[in-house]
């Protein structure tokens, strides 16, 4: 992507949401995860070739994405979770890029909550993340920007970036960061790690959050969280957070 099309990923099951955001018939599902991206990481490791010409927001964590993982109707099918992260709305067929039209302010929000991101990288977030499950672009965007607010207003966030510059251990900081949301439910939190090009070590590079789909207007509170599965690339027992 666009660098936030990373992130909310629905979980697996469940029903219907009730709250801001209202799937399409047929196209339910039980949790959203939001996926907030860590700045100095993102210039370290080198996943874009764009890395040195990025220009840092002014947060370490910013929005990465927010998405929907495989809806009922995929999982019947026989398509794998992996599958829909990976393939998002395409899996339904091929897709178009009209431009999004947002408010003036939401459109400022959004933008500046993500490095680099474009009018051409949101209409490709909404229409390969969002357009599929029947969401509306205002409400879509509008929820995403309160989500990763929520999330970096809160105590789990201070955790992470009074972390930054130091070498932490990836179970005890997944206990403090549940636990400074209230909640013992360690596999809500999946943290996903890279490699900094100049040592070869692992980086932290992004946080996955489970939520629960219909108390997702009460995130961050810990009645909230839901199951997070597995990342891709986890982080080692022991990593670096990069200072800003």
């Amino acid at each position: 992507m666009g660098v936030w099309a990373a992130g909310l990923f629905l979980a697996l099951g469940g029903c219907a949401a009730e709250g801001p955001l209202h799937p399409a018939t047929g196209r339910q599902f039980s949790a959203y995860t939001l996926e907030i991206g860590w700045t100095p990481s993102l210039h370290r490791i080198g996943n874009t070739n764009r890395t040195d010409t990025l220009t840092v927001p002014a947060q370490t964590l910013y929005l990465w994405a927010f998405r929907g993982s495989i809806p009922q109707d995929l999982q019947k099918t026989g398509e794998s979770a992996d599958d829909w992260r990976d393939r998002g709305c395409r899996s339904y067929g091929p897709i178009h890029f009209p431009p999004v039209v947002l408010s003036p302010a939401l459109r400022k929000d959004i933008l500046a909550l993500t490095p680099e991101e474009t009018d051409k990288l949101l209409s490709w977030d909404y229409q390969v993340r969002a357009a599929c499950l029947g969401f509306a672009q205002e409400d879509f965007f509008e929820e995403a920007a309160r989500t990763y607010t929520a999330f970096s207003n809160s105590p789990a966030a201070a955790i992470l970036r009074g972390s930054a510059g130091k070498t932490v251990r990836r179970d005890a900081l997944i206990r403090d960061l549940a636990a400074s949301l209230g909640s013992h439910r360690s596999e809500a939190i999946r943290l996903r790690c890279a490699t900094d090009q100049t040592s070869g070590k692992a980086v932290f590079d992004r946080v996955y959050i489970g939520i629960r789909a219909r108390r997702l207007a009460l995130f961050p509170a810990a009645s909230s969280l839901a199951d997070e599965p597995p990342t891709s690339a986890p982080c080692p027992e022991s990593f670096l957070i990069p200072a800003p």
